[in-house]
């Protein structure tokens, strides 16, 4: 009969080690002692260790940290280590996104200053209060829109003009924002992707996708 495995004896998790600095090599190193120490608290086999050097955490548009997301997706690798959360993100949306990312594909995170280890149920529930707070961020910035938009309307202004816009743009923007990225975030990606705005700009703006956005679902309402 096959002796069955212990938990100390079953293949431990593969982690890959993720570090960002933008100009402090000793700051990397730092975090470097701290990841690895991590891994070896947890009995982790680390199968990478990725830097980003000399970037900033404004997207996720870094070598380093798209190569880590790309093992993690194809099963390379089964958690993301990270000593500090502002050396993976500093936006909430793209972080959420991650987060999102990670549960359809089956990944976890570990980010040691958060005390965030999706590994363990304590972590799971952080970050659904994470989630829940960005949720809210968002109802709040939609509704502080309706306001502003009401109070154009009392006072005679026309809202809600028949827009020329793509039905694909619209339905990039819509998709990007139920994913979580900011209206910012996806301004700059529309300008990467070549898609021109709808009035003949040279290049979106933030106030024009959220613009587009909000009257694209005040139309759904009517």
């Amino acid at each position: 009969m096959k002796k069955q495995q212990t938990p100390a004896e079953q293949t431990p998790l593969r982690a890959i080690c993720y570090h960002r600095c933008s100009t402090d090599e000793q700051d990397l190193e730092a975090q470097r002692r701290t990841t690895e120490l991590e891994c070896e608290r947890e009995g982790w086999a680390i199968v990478d260790r990725i830097d980003d050097q000399g970037w900033s955490a404004k997207d996720t548009k870094r070598p380093g940290l798209q190569k880590a997301l790309a093992m993690l997706s194809n099963h390379e690798a089964d958690v993301l280590v990270v000593a500090k959360l502002d050396r993976l993100s500093r936006s909430v949306y793209d972080f959420i996104g991650m987060t999102r990312k990670a549960k359809i594909e089956g990944w976890n995170f570990c980010i040691k200053d958060m005390r965030i280890d999706t590994t363990h149920p304590n972590g799971k529930l952080i970050l659904i209060v994470l989630s829940a707070l960005s949720e809210w961020e968002r109802e709040m910035i939609g509704l502080r829109t309706k306001e502003a938009l009401a109070v154009k309307k009392s006072q005679g202004v026309v809202l809600g003009r028949k827009t020329t816009a793509d039905p694909k743009v619209l339905k990039f923007i819509s998709d990007h924002r139920d994913y979580g990225s900011s209206y910012a975030k996806i301004a700059k990606e529309l300008d990467e992707a070549g898609l021109k705005p709808p009035e003949g700009g040279a290049t979106w703006r933030a106030s024009s996708v959220r613009l587009l956005h909000v009257n694209a679902q005040e139309s759904a309402k009517t």
